[in-house]
């Protein structure tokens, strides 16, 4: 049985492990920073049973998992964007709206999709066996099984460099845009691009908060782009306060919205409306979340209290890696609807007055976007810095804080919208105009 960490635990393995992992010198491999190459392993690790680990060995010693697509819209240009998917890859359709953002304005450039898939492939089997050996003697600190997960790892990065060298992947490229940085391979394609010259661009998605806390702690420590996109200035703290420099972090707002025509936010800060449903909205944490399950559950127990106490009905939005199934059990009344996972939250929003959320990033999206949110405050919480109106700690309190809204609602809507203030940068497709314009003429970057 494959036993959690608690996140605290887990923490500080993870600074442990990557303490002694920074220290690793490998010989063919000098030119790279094979620590941030390995740090979302180093996590993954953690959460693996001992059979999951084995059979991820043998499927990278078996396999060539590394495969290069060109999309039907790439063309020959100054820049490169590479989109990376995992294997079971699940499509997330906002992820993919921003980078589709970013893209149209690098185009016409070459587009390439890079995925990750077991396929067996006998040749190569004896020198790969033979790499994994090498990187197993080289790494040290770690039990054998750990060192020979991660040497794994490290045959898949070498054959990954091997095949970018010699195609000569990045040769003529000025940009790499590519959607976040510290996954294997991700960590691996832009420290080859940075060898080469070329500069990377990658968007924000999510809202990582610096904390030491959680699997957030790797969007800082594996850090490597040259241009990060970021939302508003509470995120650039975000990165500044984990020693990133400010001059690589650009304010350019919501990446998500430059191609909606009717986005509110546009006519800010007087968007926020009543709207005509009374319906309301539950946004699940990521099931990959610790405790994920117990604090979904919750969040569905006090949208059920709501509902039944007030005649209303809610909308479950499961985040994509979710399953309805697993809370059969928690719905036991008939005003519940669970919505498409992978619905955008736009089209989310449109179905709801307001939206109850844990610790899901998608708190920001809603606020960003002028829409109400409560927060149930329990164990670990986003530090969103909003109105203890839209506070809550069990499902009576959450009533209570309801009937208080409701009664008093244009004056809430003024507290909502000083939330909505710190969070929201206007301007977004002007100053995405302005980033790629003065990036794109080699003109320099004028600070936003």
């Amino acid at each position: 049985m494959n036993i959690q960490i608690t996140r605290p635990k887990k923490i500080r393995q993870y600074e442990t492990a990557k303490f002694c992992i920074d220290k690793l010198k490998i010989g063919d491999l000098s030119e790279y920073e094979v620590g941030k190459i390995l740090y979302a392993d180093i996590w993954n690790m953690y959460d693996l049973s001992a059979v999951q680990k084995l059979s991820r060995i043998m499927a990278l010693m078996l396999c060539n998992p590394v495969h290069f697509f060109d999309y039907p819209d790439s063309r020959e240009g100054k820049d490169i964007a590479i989109e990376i998917q995992y294997q079971n890859h699940i499509e997330r359709t906002d992820n993919a709206t921003i980078y589709n953002n970013l893209y149209n304005y690098l185009k016409p450039t070459r587009h390439v999709l890079l995925k990750k898939i077991y396929r067996f492939q006998i040749q190569g089997c004896i020198r790969r066996f033979k790499c994994i050996f090498k990187y197993f003697t080289a790494i040290k600190n770690f039990g054998l099984l750990g060192r020979l997960y991660l040497a794994a790892q490290l045959v898949m990065v070498k054959g990954l460099i091997e095949y970018l060298e010699r195609m000569e992947f990045f040769e003529g490229y000025r940009y790499l845009l590519i959607f976040q940085e510290y996954d294997t391979i991700s960590s691996t394609v832009i420290q080859n691009a940075h060898l080469h010259g070329v500069k990377v661009i990658s968007p924000q998605h999510g809202m990582p908060m610096n904390r030491h806390e959680d699997k957030d702690q790797l969007f800082f420590d594996g850090f490597q782009c040259d241009y990060k996109l970021v939302w508003n200035e509470f995120e650039k703290q975000q990165y500044i306060s984990a020693g990133v420099s400010a001059d690589r972090i650009f304010i350019v707002g919501n990446t998500k919205t430059l191609c909606m025509e009717d986005y509110c936010s546009e006519s800010h800060p007087d968007y926020i409306t009543m709207e005509k449903t009374e319906d309301f909205g539950v946004l699940l944490n990521c099931p990959q979340n610790d405790n994920a399950f117990e604090d979904n559950c919750r969040l569905l127990e006090a949208a059920q209290f709501l509902a039944v106490e007030k005649g209303l009905h809610f909308y479950i939005k499961l985040h994509p890696m979710d399953s309805i199934s697993k809370y059969k059990e928690i719905l036991k009344c008939n005003c519940a609807y669970v919505l498409e996972p992978n619905i955008t939250m736009k089209e989310y929003q449109k179905c709801v007055r307001f939206s109850i959320a844990h610790i899901t990033a998608a708190i920001f999206d809603l606020i960003y976007d002028g829409c109400f949110v409560f927060q149930y405050i329990m164990g670990e919480n986003y530090p969103v810095d909003i109105s203890s109106i839209y506070k809550f700690t069990s499902p009576k309190e959450l009533l209570v804080k309801y009937n208080k809204w409701t009664c008093d609602f244009l004056h809430y809507k003024e507290v909502y919208q000083e939330t909505v203030n710190k969070y929201y940068v206007i301007n977004a497709k002007e100053r995405h105009d302005a980033f790629f314009k003065y990036l794109l003429s080699e003109e320099g970057i004028e600070r936003q």
